[in-house]
C-alpha cells in the first residue's frame, strides 16, 4: 500500500471528504482538489506517519466569493506504509579470500531498513594444477603446487590449505656439465677383429730364405692396423727370426701388436 492523507473536519462541500493514499511526506505534495490550494503558511510542513497534522486550505475557485467560508483548517494525516516494493543495498559477494554479506533490505518508497544482512562463508580456491618438472644441468624444474587462478596464491595441496611462496616452487638447476663426446682417436677402433692374417704366412717349421741365404724379411706399408684389424694368431707362422720392416712413426707400437699377434721374440723388427 501507498503513503495515505486523510482530510477531515471539512467545512465546504467543494472539498472531498477524504483523500487517501498519497505517498507524500509534507503538506505541499499532497495532492488536493481543483480549485484549492494549501496555505502557504502550512505548505512545507512535514508529515510523520500516522502523526495528526493541522493545515489550513484556501478555496480559489472563480465561485468563491459566493462563499462565506473560503479557508478551513483540516487533519492531515500520513497513513504507515506497507513497503510494497524493496530493495537491497550493501550486498558483498565472498571469495576466497573474504567473506561475503547479503545485505540490508530497504523499503523503496520510505527508505527504511526493513532487515539486516548476514555474513556468508568464504568461497573455496580456484585451484590449477602444475605437474612437477625435473630440473636441468640448464634450466629450473619446480615441483607439484597448486594456483589459486583468483587470488594468487600458491598451495602445495589440492584442499588449498598448506600456502607456499612462489619462490619455493623452483627446483635450482643442476649446473652439471653434459658429458662432451671425446674428439681423441681411440687407440683400438671398436670394429670387429679380422681373422685374416696381415701378411701369409710361411709354413710351419720353415726358414724362409733367398737365393743368397739371407732371412726372410716382411715390409709392413700400412699405418692403419690395430688390435681389431689384425687376427690374434695372424703372424704365429712367420719364421721366427724373420725380420719385419714397419713404418717409422709405428715402431713402437706395431712391436708390441705383432709380438702379441704370434711374431717370434726372436724376429727383428725395424723402421
Amino acid at each position: 500500500m501507498e503513503y495515505g492523507a486523510e482530510l477531515t473536519n471539512v467545512a465546504v462541500d467543494k472539498l472531498p471528504v477524504n483523500i487517501t493514499k498519497q505517498p507524500e511526506t509534507k503538506v505541499s505534495d499532497v495532492k488536493h482538489p481543483a480549485d484549492w490550494q494549501w496555505d502557504a503558511e502550512d505548505a512545507e510542513k512535514e508529515l510523520e506517519e500516522t502523526v495528526p497534522v493541522a493545515v489550513k486550505a484556501n478555496y480559489t475557485g472563480k465561485d468563491k466569493e459566493n462563499y462565506e467560508i473560503q479557508q478551513i483548517t483540516i487533519t492531515v494525516t500520513r497513513s504507515a506504509c506497507e513497503h510494497p516494493a524493496t530493495k537491497t543495498e550493501g550486498k558483498i559477494a565472498s571469495t576466497c579470500t573474504q567473506n561475503g554479506y547479503t545485505g540490508d533490505i530497504y523499503c523503496e518508497q520510505c527508505g527504511r531498513k526493513l532487515k539486516d544482512g548476514i555474513e556468508t562463508a568464504k568461497q573455496p580456491h580456484e585451484l590449477k594444477k602444475t605437474e612437477k618438472k625435473d630440473a636441468t644441468a640448464v634450466a629450473a624444474g619446480n615441483i607439484e603446487y597448486y594456483h589459486c587462478e583468483v587470488c594468487g596464491r600458491y598451495f602445495s595441496d589440492s584442499e588449498g590449505r598448506n600456502e607456499i611462496t612462489k619462490d619455493s616452487t623452483v627446483i635450482p638447476a643442476t649446473g652439471e656439465k653434459p658429458t662432451e663426446p671425446t674428439t681423441e682417436p681411440t687407440t683400438e677402433p671398436t670394429t670387429e677383429p679380422s681373422t685374416k692374417p696381415a701378411v701369409k704366412p710361411a709354413k710351419k717349421g720353415t726358414k724362409l730364405v733367398d737365393s743368397k741365404g739371407t732371412t726372410y724379411s716382411v715390409t709392413v706399408k700400412t699405418t692403419k692396423l690395430t688390435g681389431n684389424s689384425v687376427g690374434t694368431n695372424a703372424f704365429k707362422e712367420i719364421y721366427y727370426k724373420a725380420v719385419i720392416k714397419v713404418p717409422k712413426s709405428k715402431l713402437k707400437y706395431y712391436t708390441k701388436l705383432l709380438k702379441k699377434r704370434g711374431v717370434s721374440s726372436k724376429a727383428k723388427i725395424k723402421k
